[in-house]
């Protein structure tokens, strides 16, 4: 059975909490809920092959203080377009990916504007018990045009970022909803932080 064209609204809010301990800087902690990220999105069903583009939105409602390092908010309005998709060759295992785009707007307190950026996140999960499953995930988050201020090039080759992650996965899921914990570590990393990532991720269809 082929299903065409489920039109869906999205909103997605996130906890961080983030610490920054740096040699010659004082330390920075900030804990809260950061941006808020809301828009359309259309799905599509064919058999075992599942997709969905997004067209989304970021604003900028996490606290944010230009003379702290870590702050939950990134203080500018960002767009992003997305296409995710899921396969399953067989009924016990998923092979899935999302590839996006970001356009970021300009941080009004330090005239500082990210360049266009593109993210490819990809997973394989095993599904053994009472939909408990276990597997691998990560990303390439990569940058294709330089960060700018004061209408230049920001930094050494425009702080472009480059980074690949990858770790494993466990959680619980069914088509409507489910929760997992996912760890990733960076393999490679230009112009961020190279750091291990924990996450809890949750999700609710209604």
């Amino acid at each position: 059975m082929t299903e065409l064209g489920n039109l869906a609204f999205e909103a997605n809010l996130v906890y961080t909490r983030t610490k920054l301990d740096m040699d010659y800087v004082d330390p920075s902690t900030a804990a809260g809920i950061s941006d808020v990220t809301f828009g359309p999105s259309l799905g599509r069903h064919f058999g075992a092959w599942h997709d969905l583009f997004t067209l989304l939105a970021t604003a900028p409602t996490g606290d944010y203080d230009p003379n702290r390092l870590a702050n939950e908010g990134r203080n500018y309005w960002a767009i992003q377009a997305s296409w995710a998709w899921t396969w399953y060759p067989r009924p016990d295992i998923d092979l899935s990916g999302l590839a996006k785009v970001v356009w970021n707007g300009r941080n009004p307190d330090t005239d500082y504007r990210s360049g266009i950026e593109t993210n490819l996140e990809y997973s394989a999960n095993y599904y053994f018990a009472q939909h408990f499953f276990v597997g691998v995930s990560g990303f390439w988050h990569s940058q294709i045009s330089d960060d700018k201020q004061y209408g230049r090039p920001a930094g050494e080759n425009g702080n472009r970022i480059n980074e690949v992650t990858l770790g494993p996965q466990f959680g619980w899921g069914t088509p409507r909803y489910g929760a997992y914990f996912s760890w990733k570590r960076s393999l490679y990393s230009k112009n961020t932080l190279d750091i291990s990532q924990l996450w809890l991720n949750t999700f609710i269809a209604f």
